[in-house]
């Protein structure tokens, strides 16, 4: 999980998890949500996770993507490897990376990003289990249809 930075420009990567694949309406937003957040009313979907861990520490301490785009190139991410593979050229991962909203890195840069985040975990920490389990739940649809 990452967040989008200004000055410099970038993605600072704060914790991972497990996702699940998307059910309509389970993973949306409830009327009642919509309701109470604006916000969610463009952006209404939800991305479920398990087993999330987060880097217990300010931002500037959590691992930079750049760092790793600069070092493997195309390299980085399993869809521009595809791409180079199928002869293409002239592929700019960055304009990649704005265009999904999610992006799997390849074998080598996970491997790279795993070592940085284990790294930050033994300096700062992370987050504890109690913390992340206390987190608000999305209103589940069942509940809301009444």
């Amino acid at each position: 999980m990452a967040y989008l930075v200004e000055k410099p420009s970038g993605y600072l990567i704060f914790g991972k998890a497990y996702a699940t694949p998307h059910v309509p309406k389970r993973d949306d937003a409830s009327p009642q949500e919509r309701a109470r957040k604006e916000w969610k009313n463009r952006y209404p979907h939800y991305i479920r996770v398990h087993a999330p861990v987060f880097i217990d520490a300010k931002l500037n301490n959590c691992p930079e993507l750049e760092p790793l785009i600069q070092k493997y190139g195309t390299n980085v991410f399993q869809s521009t490897q595809r791409r180079v593979n199928k002869g293409e050229r002239n592929i700019n991962p960055h304009k990649s990376l704005r265009q999904q909203a999610g992006m799997y890195l390849s074998v080598t840069a996970t491997t790279d990003l795993e070592k940085q985040f284990s790294k930050a975990i033994g300096k700062f920490g992370r987050v504890s289990d109690k913390y992340i389990d206390n987190l608000p739940k999305p209103t589940p649809w069942a509940q809301t249809d009444k």
